[in-house]
């Protein structure tokens, strides 16, 4: 079989010498230093109030480590996350519960703040000694520090290959080249870590310049609109919509670059008309956010990906090709145990034979 070629998908700085490998989309729910949130219209309002009024709980005492190991409920042992209101009493009678059972010497406290996630990572740094899973929202990512600090750092990847016309094209691994050209002397042969991916995309962020990651919100006053589907053509012949690019051989019509209130406008308009005329179409409001820059640039790219400064750092996203799910993380260092590569590994067997059993029964119903 023909040696499947490498391919580059964009490059990482990391001023603070720490990145954070986490799905892109889901960082709508990133708060940073800030309290964290959770903002409206993600939940209903009875959920976002419930996620709002809930807490952070600590595991104390002498045998706080073993006995958040041995509970097992998030991936730090001394601390579990984003409890909503309506879980808090749970939480207490399943922990009390517990150690009455296991006879552990420890204690379940409520903490008086929220812990940020800026400060979560740290906690996942130090508890994982440099690498470690972080909580928020539901969501998990993967932090690592020993990067340098002052190079441009590599993202690229390799596909599955083969003649499986379904599988081929799809990410086998993708790789963040920390270290080039050092020797590899130590790998994990099972996992570091992994990270969750519910909207089918990731990106390498430096953890500080993350705070200044704007996901939604225009930064130049423009935004786009863009409509496809069954009755987008006679959406477009309605509201004088010019037909744009095509994106994987589907007609796509709207505008790009309106000043954002003419393009909210112009999306409500559009909205309107799916109700009235009960007519089938997707529709997409875009914002000119660092978010939606790296959309743009995935949607023209063949490798799915692109890049943005955010920060004084570069960060670079990209689609899965395997939509969701919980991947693998995988570590390399040499024989100093200085990070040489960080690979998040998308495609195997496991996964393939996931996804055709999945098409089987799609096709049986």
């Amino acid at each position: 079989m023909a040696r499947v070629r490498t391919e580059v998908l964009g490059t990482v700085t990391a001023p603070s010498g720490k990145l954070f490998l986490v799905d892109m989309g889901m960082l709508e729910l990133w708060c940073h230093d800030r309290k964290p949130v959770m903002p409206p219209g993600l939940l209903d309002d009875e959920g976002t109030a419930n996620a709002n009024a809930g807490c952070d709980f600590r595991i104390d005492g002498p045998d706080a480590e073993k006995c958040g190991k041995h509970w097992n409920r998030q991936w730090h042992p001394r601390y579990l996350f984003d409890i909503p209101k309506h879980g808090i009493d749970h939480v207490r009678e399943a922990f009390a519960e517990f150690v009455a059972e296991q006879e552990y010497d420890a204690t379940l406290t409520k903490l008086r703040a929220r812990v940020t996630h800026r400060q979560r990572i740290a906690d996942a740094l130090e508890q994982g000694w440099g690498a470690g899973q972080v909580f928020f929202q539901g969501v998990e990512g993967f932090a690592f520090d020993d990067v340098p600090t002052d190079a441009q750092m590599r993202v690229v990847g390799e596909r599955m290959g083969g003649r499986d016309s379904a599988f081929k094209n799809r990410w086998r691994w993708v790789d963040l080249e920390v270290r080039p050209g050092a020797k590899v002397a130590t790998t994990n042969s099972g996992r570091a870590g992994c990270v969750l991916v519910d909207r089918a995309r990731l990106i390498f962020a430096d953890v500080d310049a993350l705070g200044a990651w704007n996901h939604n919100t225009v930064a130049d006053g423009k935004a786009d609109v863009v409509f496809w589907g069954r009755d987008a053509a006679e959406v477009a012949a309605t509201v004088r919509a010019p037909r744009l690019a095509e994106q994987d051989g589907i007609e796509m019509y709207g505008w790009e670059d309106l000043a954002d209130t003419e393009a909210r406008r112009k999306a409500h308009q559009v909205w309107e008309l799916k109700g009235k005329r009960k007519l089938m179409f997707a529709i997409d409001y875009r914002p000119h956010s660092h978010h939606h820059a790296v959309l743009r640039q995935a949607r023209d790219s063949a490798t799915e990906s692109g890049t943005v400064d955010v920060g004084g750092a570069t960060m670079c996203g990209f689609m899965t090709t395997w939509g969701d799910g919980m991947f693998p993380v995988v570590t390399e260092r040499d024989k100093d145990n200085n990070l040489v590569r960080v690979r998040v590994q998308l495609g195997d067997d496991e996964r393939v034979k996931l996804l055709y059993d999945v098409m089987e029964q799609a096709r049986t119903r």
